[in-house]
């Protein structure tokens, strides 16, 4: 381990564009440009720096989570996976009809309950919040400079512009009808308790509760001063390797709230939920950065505390109390995750965008790797005054390992492409999906002939992970070969 670390600073120093970074299993993660230039890094270390044989895993490619607006397929199926607890059913509230992506949960000490909803973000507006995310870094730090006065304080111009600006393009959204509930997010904006995962990402924390009014971005809210990071646009860069960051400061704020912190006297004489604000907002912050399909970030959600009631009484004891905090925060977290799992899920996959220059005789070889690794071409222009087409196509980052070389092969070097990172686009497939209809039923069979790509993905980050995945390694037990020897 000596050689390797050593090595590994020795190849972060001798190459500017590599980053070495630690996850929470001590797996240490090389953040590259891309898939030449990581098997280059591989091969100095190898070779003249750590010199010493490495076990490399296959490479790892971010995913993000998000909800489309119809229901979840399997609700019952998907809750059972996760292995998250029941709703509240035995709840009058419940009795009634919710509406969809409403969940109700109890604490385990039964001293608080939460009710959260769910609401798919028009990508108007995610656009917007990714576009602006380093404003709203500047903001919130802006903020907690301040004292924690809000976006509307002495020093809240950087706030207050970027609140004007969200506003516009919500506005538009319901313009547009790109909105479900119009009344809702005609006033959402003024309502905003925080953004997320980080703080800064495109996922809203919404205050619908009538009766707790709190302002735009209060210092309850932000505990914890917001880490300066350099973020790079390159696909390597997963989300996972901040998980030790984010971890320690979820588990400091937690002790920010221990029980010796508690003023049990006061809380029994009137414990309000401003009190338990900053715990709601370190919930919501872990349920986006860890979503709940493979664990990748959360984007384009709204979550909508509807209701937060407190039971507390004289007679409370004084330990249950001093752990209501942390348990606050795991039940926020919860009510998150069910209530995303209400919707039909997506996964989103980082893009590459292709260029490719190639001649007219190879145009279909071309087309065929390209079809072959899932890529949609975008345009096809022929360059005036030479025999070659210009392609420009779109192309997964998870099916982009080792086409480089493999359209040269077919190609035989006549063609070479040019990858970008651009970005992240919705599979629009249910990871869940299975076939129910008859028609379905009779054209795809009990098992789905067809391959379900969302599936796949999300299996294989699960696994990489070390979650749980539905798979059967003996399927059919009865039909299995005994061979003997005789």
């Amino acid at each position: 381990m000596a050689a390797l670390a050593e090595g590994l600073r020795l190849l972060n120093q001798a190459d500017p564009c590599v980053e070495i970074m630690m996850q929470e299993t001590g797996e240490q993660v090389i953040l590259c440009a891309g898939e030449l230039h990581l098997e280059r890094c591989l091969k100095d270390l190898r070779e003249s720096f750590a010199k010493i044989d490495i076990q490399v895993s296959p490479p790892i490619v971010p995913f993000r989570e998000t909800i489309s607006d119809a229901p979840s397929i399997v609700p019952a199926q998907q809750a059972q996976q996760f292995g998250a607890p029941k709703a509240d059913t035995d709840e009058p509230t419940t009795k009634e009809h919710l509406p969809l992506g409403t969940i109700i949960l109890h604490t385990p000490n039964k001293l608080a309950t939460v009710r959260v909803r769910a609401l798919p973000v028009p990508t108007r507006i995610t656009d917007f919040l990714n576009k602006e995310s380093q404003t709203v870094r500047a903001a919130v730090d802006e903020r907690d400079r301040s004292g924690g006065e809000g976006a509307g304080g002495e020093s809240g111009t950087v706030g207050d512009a970027f609140i004007e600006r969200l506003d516009a393009v919500v506005k538009e959204a319901v313009a547009e009808g790109e909105v479900q509930d119009r009344e809702f997010w005609g006033g959402a904006v003024e309502r905003i308790w925080a953004f997320g995962p980080k703080r800064v990402g495109p996922n809203l924390l919404v205050n619908g509760m009538k009766d707790y009014s709190r302002p735009l971005w209060s210092k309850a809210s932000a505990s914890r001063p917001s880490r300066q990071r350099t973020h790079s646009t390159q696909p390597g860069d997963a989300e996972e390797v901040d998980d030790v960051d984010v971890i320690s400061e979820v588990e400091q704020a937690i002790a920010d709230v221990s029980i010796g912190d508690v003023d049990v006297g006061n809380a029994r004489r009137g414990t309000t939920v401003k009190e338990y604000d900053g715990n709601i907002n370190t919930g919501f912050q872990l349920s986006t950065f860890v979503g709940p399909l493979c664990g990748e970030p959360v984007v384009g959600v709204c979550y909508v505390v509807e209701d937060v009631s407190l039971d507390i009484g004289e007679d409370v004891d004084s330990t249950k109390l001093g752990l209501l905090s942390g348990q606050i925060i795991s039940t926020v977290k919860e009510a998150c995750r069910q209530a995303f799992l209400a919707y039909s899920p997506r996964l989103m996959l980082a893009m590459y965008s292709c260029d490719l220059q190639a001649p007219a005789e190879v145009l279909g070889k071309v087309y065929a790797v390209l079809a072959r690794r899932r890529g949609r071409i975008l345009s096809e222009e022929m360059k005036e005054g030479t025999p070659f087409f210009n392609i420009r196509s779109m192309l997964p980052v998870v099916e982009s390992f080792g086409f480089s070389d493999d359209i040269r092969k077919r190609t035989s070097g006549a063609a070479s492409p040019q990858l970008i990172f651009s970005g992240f686009e919705i599979l629009d497939q249910d990871p869940f999906w299975v076939p129910t209809t008859e028609e379905e039923l009779e054209d795809l069979g009990e098992k789905a002939d067809r391959e379900n790509l969302a599936k796949k993905y999300m299996e294989s980050v699960r696994k990489r992970k070390g979650m749980a995945v539905e798979k059967k390694i003996v399927e059919h037990a009865e039909k299995q070969k005994t061979l003997k020897n005789k």
